[in-house]
């Protein structure tokens, strides 16, 4: 094989290697919403945001960066992680929510996983070339659960479909106004907070679209 062609080789495997690095990139989607049909109020006026995940670090990650972006987003909103630990809820919900009250609190997002799978995909390159061997939503707070390019190069690529459901009920009642469930797909070694942003700003929009947050 001369070098003119060698080079085309590299440069194959190459864009193929790009291409696979770029289709595990993550990408986010709203699968389905509900909104309560009793509910004739507006808007929320101060959102509490609590992530139902037992790592401290990752749920006051997760908290933060929602609230966050309410706030940039011109709904008022606050954490939970500083008021209550999970198990507080557990043992006593009308506490906790009483804590959420008197932070300011109207409401309160909780932010759930659902449901992950991880699947693993295999992609060999060599001379020859490249082969490749889903409720209602009805409910109250009292009910809610908790590059070397060689000539035979192997990429192993791992995709993770992740399936959040955010929940917003309205502390006054108890009730369950909005739900939503979505689903976000991720490379394995990708930063998850990083992805929080976009994932984020969709649930805010499809809550928005249904009038019950500002």
């Amino acid at each position: 094989m001369n070098k003119t062609a060698n080079q085309m080789k590299i440069l194959e495997l190459t864009v193929a290697g790009f291409i696979i690095a770029f289709c595990g990139c993550a990408s986010s989607s709203v699968r389905q919403t509900w909104k309560s049909p009793a509910y004739h109020g507006g808007p929320m006026e101060n959102v509490a945001v609590l992530a139902m995940d037992e790592r401290d670090l990752h749920r006051q990650a997760i908290e933060n960066h929602f609230a966050g972006i309410l706030k940039e987003q011109g709904q008022s909103a606050l954490t939970t992680h500083q008021l209550f630990g999970l198990p507080q809820i557990k043992a006593d919900r009308e506490v906790a929510a009483a804590r959420v009250r008197q932070a300011g609190g109207d409401s309160v997002l909780i932010v759930r996983l659902l449901d992950s799978a991880t699947y693993s995909r295999q992609v060999h390159a060599n001379s020859a070339g490249l082969s490749s061997s889903s409720g209602d939503g009805s409910g109250d707070w009292s009910s809610y659960s908790f590059a070397y390019f060689g000539t035979d190069t192997v990429w192993s690529n791992m995709r993770i479909e992740v399936y959040l459901e955010s929940a917003l009920y309205e502390l006054k009642t108890g009730q369950r106004l909005w739900s939503g469930v979505t689903r976000t797909v991720l490379k394995e070694d990708m930063d998850r907070v990083a992805e929080i942003t976009p994932l984020a700003s969709q649930i805010f929009a499809a809550m928005r679209k249904d009038q019950v947050i500002h």
